[in-house]
Parts: C-alpha cells; sequence; structure tokens
C-alpha cells in the first residue's frame, strides 16, 4: 500500500511540474502574441501519446474562458515581467513539498495503521 501512495505521489509531482511549465508558456505567449497565435502555440504544443487524441478538443473548449483571461494575463505579464519564472518556480516549489509531506503523513498513517493492525491479530 505504501509502494502504491508514493506511485500515487510521484504522478502527481509529474502533472504538477506539467502544469507549471505550462502555466508559464502560456503566460509568456499570452502577453507576447496576439490571441489566435497563442492558441494555436498552445494547440500545437507537443504532448505526451496518451493525451493526443484529446487536446485539441479540450484547448478549443478552453479557448473562451482563456479568451475571457488574456487580459488579465496580458497585465500579470507587465506586472511580473522577468520575475515570472522565478515565481512560478516558487509556487512549483511548495506544490511539490505540500505533495512530498502529504504523501509522508499518508505513508506514516498507513504504516501505522498495518502495525496496529498487525499487533491486534
Amino acid at each position: 500500500m505504501i509502494i502504491f501512495v508514493w506511485c500515487v505521489s510521484f504522478f502527481l509531482m509529474g502533472l504538477w511540474s506539467l502544469l507549471s511549465w505550462l502555466s508559464v508558456q502560456v503566460l509568456q505567449w499570452a502577453g507576447q502574441l496576439p490571441w489566435e497565435q497563442t492558441l494555436q502555440r498552445v494547440k500545437d504544443l507537443p504532448v505526451p501519446p496518451v493525451v493526443a487524441p484529446w487536446w485539441q478538443q479540450m484547448v478549443d473548449v478552453m479557448a473562451p474562458l482563456l479568451q475571457m483571461t488574456q487580459g488579465l494575463l496580458s497585465g500579470l505579464m507587465q506586472f511580473a515581467g522577468s520575475a515570472l519564472p522565478f515565481i512560478v518556480g516558487a509556487v512549483w516549489l511548495f506544490g511539490m513539498l505540500a505533495i512530498i509531506v502529504l504523501t509522508v503523513l499518508i505513508s506514516g498513517g498507513v504504516w501505522w495503521f498495518k502495525r496496529k493492525r498487525a499487533n491486534t491479530i
């Protein structure tokens, strides 16, 4: 069970890292390019084969939301400027630490319950 907890944790760490990288890319494109080019670049991102069949459909579904937030993203880019990678890196680090702490706590809980159960049998 503990191995399963850590495998799920590593999967979540990978997703968190991918989300952080994608956030930096989209924010940089949204601040520098017109909306149509930004949307096309997001669609053309190389994605894993597992995600590829539905990636462009998901981007099309999310396009109205992304277009509504383009003004906010452009303002964020003007405000954050070149510090954006550092800010996203700090958020990434805190997220990774949170995932690791939760994994350690859950692993400790699983170990404790297994030990308690073994003592009662």
